[in-house]
């Protein structure tokens, strides 16, 4: 599972450099806790599958919104 929370990150950290969007604030989006994606990234809370899956979801809608929306 680690590798595809590696993939998430990575996603995550890309759509902010693209959208201009604070890394927490896709954080929050994705998770409803802007520090979450840190938490996860030094490995102090550990996603399920189902989370991970939803926050998948939950990126790929927000790459389809127009920036202005985005935010």
């Amino acid at each position: 599972m680690s590798s595809l929370l590696d993939n998430l990150i990575n996603d995550a950290d890309n759509f902010s450099k693209e959208s201009g969007l604070a890394i927490t604030t896709i954080s929050n989006k994705l998770f409803g806790h802007g520090q979450r994606i840190d938490d996860y990234r030094k490995g102090t809370h550990s996603p399920s599958l189902k989370t991970l899956e939803r926050a998948y979801e939950r990126l790929a809608e927000l790459k389809k919104k127009p920036e202005a929306e985005a935010a």
